[in-house]
């Protein structure tokens, strides 16, 4: 019974803190900076374009990349240093002004979104690395107010196994072994991710940017 003493309680306690992502460890964690820019009297969201060589190539991002447990403090330093390594410009120029709710990619990544706002007054101001980014523009925000986004939608799957190239298979969950329903022991779908696409000049913006951007026009230009 000594072991019951207070257990009620001290659950009670931890249960106040304010709840979190069960898990969220597990998943590859990355922090992006959404940053604004005043330029001739009206907020700009600024892009980059990824070097085509690189992962990702040739789409359009907020800079940002994983998390460094080495390097960073926490994700707002992750967010900072991969924009002043990206897109060339000193830290010291951006406000934090705050962060986005998080985001769970298809790909297994954990997204912390950062918002800032650098004091350049021309894009010119950035030198952007050549390895990663082919190309920095910017947008106005009131564009993305007035402009929604085309939404089409992703279908998620479960897959238990993996056939590599060389035809071994992998096993990741061995559901027909755990004796779990036969409806497991393939793959099985789940539900529908919606995907917000914008079209701005040539540039196609979509996916978690897309959904950044979305969150944060809301917060922006909404009452509520």
């Amino acid at each position: 019974m000594k072991e019951n003493d207070g257990l009620i309680g001290k659950l009670q306690e931890k249960l106040k803190r304010c709840p979190a992502l069960n898990g969220r460890d597990a998943f590859i964690r990355s922090a992006v900076l959404a940053l604004l820019v005043n330029l001739d009297g009206e907020y700009h969201l600024v892009f980059q374009k990824r070097n085509p060589n690189i992962r990702q190539g040739d789409e359009v991002s907020f800079p940002g990349g994983r998390i460094s447990k080495r390097r960073d403090s926490d994700v707002e330093a992750t967010a900072l240093r991969e924009t002043e390594e990206e897109m060339g410009i000193s830290r010291e120029r951006i406000s934090v002004l705050g962060s986005l709710d998080f985001i769970i990619a298809p790909t297994g990544n954990l997204v912390d979104v950062v918002v800032g706002l650098t004091d350049v007054t021309s894009l010119s101001e950035f030198k952007p690395n050549s390895d990663e980014v082919s190309r920095i523009f910017s947008v106005p925000l009131s564009w993305f107010r007035d402009n929604p986004p085309e939404t089409y939608s992703l279908q998620l799957q479960a897959v238990p196994e993996i056939m590599h190239r060389d035809g071994t298979k992998e096993v990741l969950f061995p559901t027909k072994e755990l004796g779990l329903p036969s409806r497991y022991h393939g793959t099985w779908s789940g539900g529908r991710l919606p995907v917000f696409v914008y079209k701005w000049d040539d540039e196609v913006i979509w996916g978690i940017t897309a959904r950044i951007i979305q969150d944060l026009v809301t917060r922006a230009f909404s009452d509520k």
